[in-house]
């Protein structure tokens, strides 16, 4: 239920299974696709200069988009490489040549300093005709955005739309020592000809990190290194750089996922030999102070939710998980119970987590107890996303995880309630008493 300036999400939606099972024969087959339909369209001399053993794979099955990278030689990939679009075999579709140029550079937001990234970019058809030259500011292709976005005479930043997301953003975390930067990239609109407007993209991260030090509104975590969550995986052999797909929209407000074949992946998967885990996330609404119940600015409480998984072999599902009211105004608006449902919440934002291993017989009593509590009303001060999260997560946990209670606003008489500020303050005691 966070929503932030750019909140990063893994691309790799896990509404249906997800499972890692790359064939070597099929690897070798798309390889040998793609090297013998580019040995076609290139040149012998820009043939020659690509590092196909370097290639870089971002498959979203669900929407059948394959996007390999491909370095040139003596380059780096965050400047110059081949991109192709590709089916699930290696037949391509459409390709370019990408050369970029440019940084993060320092933005003031108020009392902020947020990195966006400018520079401009160059793309170029297999056969080496220019295609666009452009611009990129604030992370905005301008080139692509000419009848949308207008220019801040005063500032000349771009003031684009709420609707519209940068082509390039740059993402900060903490690390011991101070924060890492690294930009990510919309690679979908740079295999066609000329497209622009509004879109939700998948973002590859592009090589190279800024600096350190100083401090981030964004991402803080005093209990350890900022993390995102979702799915991904090895496809087609090749090395797999798993997208990331940034949205403005609330997870709140994503269809309520089917239970049923939630569970059905899981059993879809031999219980002889499997590893299971299930790990509890807290997000905190106000980043930097977890004793904030509210965060005013985007009327967030904050939100908790778990990821499963289970492997064996070659196989894996993972899945994320959260439970929510129908609509969250109504859960804002009043404290009587209302519908739920449970959303997937792969890529949501977090500042803390605790995982924990399961045997196949407590994964199946952990999912018999999701299915158990499907009907359960969303109550925001007695049944929220904090309450349902810890009763499947203790399910089979001896030593129950017990967090403090906070008094929501409002609820009177209060007698607590279990929220995502409790649990991050209880997941940073345990860490600190190296609990398990």
């Amino acid at each position: 239920m966070k929503q932030i300036y750019l909140a990063i999400f893994l691309a790799f939606v896990l509404v249906h299974c997800k499972k890692e099972d790359a064939p070597k024969k099929d690897a070798e087959g798309y390889l040998q696709t793609v090297q013998s339909t580019l040995k076609d369209s290139l040149s012998s001399a820009d043939f020659a200069s690509l590092e196909f053993n370097k290639a870089e794979l971002s498959a979203v099955d669900s929407i059948d988009l394959f996007l390999l990278r491909i370095p040139v030689k003596g380059k780096t990939m965050r400047t110059d490489f081949v991109l192709v679009k590709t089916i699930k075999t290696g037949k391509i579709l459409n390709g370019k040549f990408i050369n970029m140029q440019g940084g993060a550079v320092d933005y003031r937001e108020g009392d902020f300093i947020v990195k966006k990234w400018d520079g401009s970019i160059s793309i170029y058809s297999l056969n080496r005709k220019v295609v666009l030259h452009s611009p990129i500011r604030q992370g905005y292709i301008t080139a692509f955005h000419e009848k949308e976005i207008k220019l801040s005479t005063e500032s000349l930043a771009l003031v684009a739309p709420d609707n519209y997301l940068p082509e390039v953003i740059v993402v900060g975390y903490i690390k011991t020592g101070g924060i890492s930067y690294k930009d990510y990239m919309a690679l979908q609109n740079l295999t066609s000809d000329f497209t622009g407007g509004s879109y939700q993209g998948y973002y590859l991260t592009m090589d190279g990190s800024y600096g350190s030090g100083g401090s981030s509104p964004y991402y803080y975590d005093p209990y350890g290194t900022y993390n995102y969550t979702g799915g991904g995986g090895a496809s087609c052999g090749v090395y797999t750089n798993p997208p990331i797909l940034i949205d403005f929209e609330w997870q709140d407000q994503r269809a309520a996922i089917d239970l049923q074949r939630f569970i059905n992946c899981f059993n879809a998967i031999p219980d002889a030999g499997a590893t299971c885990s299930i790990e509890i996330f807290a997000d905190i609404p106000v980043d930097n102070d977890p004793m904030k119940i509210f965060d005013l600015g985007t009327t967030s409480p904050g939100h908790t939710f778990l990821q499963i998984k289970k492997s064996n072999g070659g196989q894996s599902v993972l899945q994320n998980i959260g439970f929510y009211p129908q609509s969250g105004v109504k859960a804002m608006i009043t404290n009587a119970p209302i519908a739920s449902k449970f959303v997937d919440n792969s890529g949501h934002e977090y500042n803390a987590s605790f995982k924990m291993k399961l045997s196949p017989e407590n994964l199946k009593s952990t999912l018999t107890e999701i299915l158990y509590l499907r009907n359960m009303k969303y109550d925001i001060d007695n049944y929220n996303c904090t309450d349902w999260a810890l009763d499947v997560f203790n399910k089979t946990r001896t030593e129950k995880i017990s967090i403090p209670l906070y008094d929501i606003p409002g609820n009177v008489p209060s007698v607590g309630t279990r929220t995502p500020q409790g649990l991050y303050n209880k997941l940073g005691e345990m860490k600190s008493n190296q609990s398990s």
